[in-house]
């Protein structure tokens, strides 16, 4: 796998505004007036997601957008796991900040075959990368969002129906994955 490539052709051929996808604002609306964008092809921030949960999410706003209700997008928490040459590599969060925005962690462990970058802006941790034989995603997910002292920044909200966990001061407005509706969804601890 290479990555996602979106084809912006016809976009660029429209005159609409493009750089590594189509240049999208939090209602999902291009720099052409009623024309809007969602999915792998769609730049939200620095650059295109390429994930299914971030895709599902963006196209419930720009369908709601385009029916007129203003539903403004939060970019979901985005954890991936690949297993590969006898590796698993998880990231979580923010991991490509450059330095001079954050504390960059590294712990190299060659005998284990461990390897993992902490991400940490403001003395919380907002991004972690593993890569090891056998990943375990558990701490990560918890001190993601905390200090060093164990206070958690941002709550966390769990659905009731499929038990993704979303990050932010609310739950969504629907559950990307499931698409249970924000009250299927309870505060986590």
């Amino acid at each position: 796998s290479t990555g996602v490539r979106p084809n912006v052709e016809l976009a660029q051929d429209a005159g609409i505004e493009v750089a590594q996808g189509i240049v999208v604002d939090d209602n999902m609306r291009t720099s052409v007036s009623n024309v809007y964008a969602a999915g792998d092809v769609a730049q939200f921030g620095e650059r295109p997601v390429g994930l299914w949960p971030v895709s599902m999410e963006m196209g419930r706003i720009a369908g709601a957008a385009a029916a007129g209700d203003w539903v403004e997008y939060k970019q979901p928490l985005i954890s991936t796991m690949l297993a590969a040459f006898e590796r698993e590599i998880f990231s979580i969060g923010e991991v490509n900040l450059p330095p001079d925005e954050c504390r960059i962690v590294e712990i190299i462990d060659p005998v284990e075959k461990y390897y993992k970058k902490s991400y940490i802006k403001d003395g919380v941790l907002v991004g972690e990368i593993i890569i090891a034989p056998k990943v375990d995603t558990s701490e990560s997910m918890r001190n993601l969002g905390r200090d060093k002292s164990g206070k958690k920044h941002y709550k966390s909200w769990k659905c009731r129906l499929c038990g993704y966990i979303h990050e932010g001061p609310e739950p969504p407005d629907i559950c990307p994955v499931c698409g249970a509706p924000k009250d299927m969804f309870d505060p986590v601890e």
